[in-house]
């Protein structure tokens, strides 16, 4: 083969590493193996074809024995965008599960397999010379619906990440799983961006033809994606071990409209009678207020706010001790005297809940609160 560009080497590795992730997915103990099988073929097609591109421009020998080969480097084209998104939602909603019709996402895909039969099945010469004249009828327009067909699933996918957290037992492991599958949708859109603007050059002229240009760097981000992935697999590999958050009320006889009306009444108790004001206010007091068993309020406040009820009471003593420093009379009191009234009982406990609810110290927040008081109502100028 004699020396190979460098874009060619990058594609050597990037298929190289990808196939030690492979082997590694069906390694990690405790993996989720939905979410990681899916991955593990999105990946096999992703090495496939970064060897097929090798072949095409490094190996003169493989192209004039079995020209066909280079089929395989647009035969996942439709592939590519299912296996996402399928993917995806395996890992940040592993219990939903997949629909029972997640195959009909691949029908585009067969399709496509099917029209490439004809190629498949002609003598090694006559597809050769096919490929010396270029005549592949809907070529075109083929590629052009499947970078269309990978802008709906990335979109598709987008709306899956951000219409909720992932489902994970700890908060670290959702910021793990959350900064990972913001990397893969951004090398993914990136790729995307580049065979979508060669694309575009070739249809209009809204933008310069610089497709040699957009082509390789699609190619390079393809050779990154296994890379990047590895990089995971090798520093956080809680994503690919990820266990879904256990269900503390598996045996809760509480239906889902009853758990809506518990948080409703819940939310009502809390504005007009204020318990939160109250220094000791308990897990029971509270349950005793709104009208439920504490089990069930605890169920609640845990499933429908995400929080744990110490955690609940102090967000609403926060927002107190904001809605009283507001107020003139408490215009030269200390931080203290209006944590107080707003129903903290310890300095401790106070600032941590006020660093965990707000973006400033207690003393920064009444300093700029001051300053806006300041500014709304300057003192009147001298005669």
């Amino acid at each position: 083969m004699g020396s190979i560009s460098f874009l060619s080497a990058v594609c050597v590795v990037g298929a190289v590493q990808g196939v030690l992730l492979i082997v590694a997915l069906q390694r990690i103990e405790a993996r989720h193996r939905v979410a990681n099988r899916l991955l593990s073929v999105l990946l096999g097609l992703i090495v496939i074809a970064l060897l097929v591109r090798l072949v095409r421009h490094e190996s003169s020998f493989v192209r004039a024995l079995y020209p066909q080969v280079l089929l395989l480097m647009d035969g996942p084209l439709y592939a590519y965008g299912p296996l996402l998104y399928l993917y995806l939602h395996s890992l940040t909603r592993p219990a939903a599960g997949l629909r029972r019709r997640w195959w009909l996402h691949f029908v585009p895909a067969a399709l496509h397999f099917a029209r490439q039969l004809e190629y498949w099945l002609e003598p090694p010469a006559a597809f050769a010379e096919r490929l010396q004249t270029g005549h592949f009828p809907f070529a075109v327009f083929i590629v052009t619906g499947a970078v269309v067909q990978m802008g709906i699933y990335i979109f598709a996918s987008l709306r899956l990440v951000y219409a909720g957290p992932p489902e994970a037992g700890h908060a670290a492991d959702r910021r793990s799983l959350e900064a990972y599958v913001k990397t893969v949708l951004v090398l993914v859109g990136l790729a995307w961006a580049a065979w979508g603007y060669c694309v575009l050059a070739f249809f209009t002229r809204l933008v310069p033809d610089l497709r040699f240009v957009f082509v390789d760097a699609a190619w390079i981000i393809m050779s990154l994606f296994p890379m990047v992935l590895a990089y995971f697999a090798i520093g956080r590999q809680e994503v690919f071990k990820f266990v879904p958050k256990p269900r503390r009320y598996e045996g809760s006889l509480l239906a889902e409209s009853d758990l809506t009306a518990l948080q409703l009444r819940l939310c009502e108790v809390m504005t007009s009678a204020k318990p939160y004001l109250q220094a000791g206010l308990t897990l029971a007091d509270l349950a005793e207020l709104v009208g439920c068993p504490p089990k069930d309020l605890s169920r609640v406040i845990n499933e429908r706010f995400d929080l744990n009820f110490f955690d609940f009471v102090n967000r609403y003593r926060v927002t107190a001790f904001k809605q009283l420093a507001m107020e003139e009379r408490y215009r030269n009191q200390t931080v203290l005297a209006i944590a107080y009234d707003a129903g903290f009982n310890s300095k401790t406990t106070f600032y941590a809940a006020f660093k965990k609810f707000s973006e400033l110290a207690p003393a920064e927040y009444l300093t700029a609160l001051e300053a806006a008081r300041l500014r709304a109502d300057p003192a009147p100028e001298p005669r």
